[in-house]
């Protein structure tokens, strides 16, 4: 069941639940666009659909960030699918680039969020400007089991992003840079949302 909003109305499902909503202060959540709030109201589970782009820079780590993680080629338009499911209090965000799958693990904290990709974690502040969501990556860790190894800041990736909204549905514009701000690689495009059955 597809499930549209436009700015002037939206209609709120059963469950508020998710890791932005536990995240935002009140009065933060209710300036968030009509769609963003959509996208992040985890209820039954999300669905999104859409198409991407890559970029990567010129630098031997980008390259080799780029050949490790099997990342589509620069500039062409990137199927991608993105499914959205409650654990607990975490949020399990299984994203599929042309077939290439691509996990993670978002939690709440005191002051924004955790997100987990394998044995890599990073930790994220939140807020909202003009109905827009903005992240950015605070510190970037090595997580095994319960053991956190912090990374040190001026080897750690750096992480920001930005979510608004198209249509009856998101934009998203993700960088991840080096310590200096060189490019590793960064995508963007839009993605239409459902409501699990």
């Amino acid at each position: 069941m597809t499930v549209k909003t436009n700015t002037g109305a939206f209609a709120a499902p059963a469950d508020f639940g998710g890791v932005i909503r536990a995240v935002l202060a009140a009065e933060d959540w209710n300036r968030l666009h009509p769609n963003l709030a959509f996208a992040h109201s985890t209820g039954r589970g999300r669905r999104a659909h859409g198409e991407i782009r890559f970029a990567y820079g010129n630098s031997v780590l980008a390259k080799l960030c780029r050949l490790l993680m099997r990342l589509p080629r620069p500039g062409l338009p990137t199927f991608t699918e993105l499914s959205i499911t409650q654990e607990g209090v975490s949020e399990v965000w299984l994203r599929s680039f042309d077939g290439l799958p691509v996990s993670s693990t978002q939690r709440p904290t005191s002051v924004g969020l955790t997100e987990r990709f394998r044995f890599v974690e990073f930790d994220m502040a939140v807020r909202v400007d003009d109905g827009r969501l903005f992240y950015e990556s605070t510190s970037m860790s090595l997580r095994l089991g319960f053991l956190r190894a912090p990374i040190p800041k001026l080897i750690a990736a750096h992480v920001i992003a930005v979510e608004t909204w198209e249509g009856s549905g998101t934009r998203i514009n993700v960088s991840v840079l080096s310590a200096n701000n060189q490019l590793f690689f960064s995508y963007r495009g839009a993605l239409d949302w459902e409501e699990w059955k």
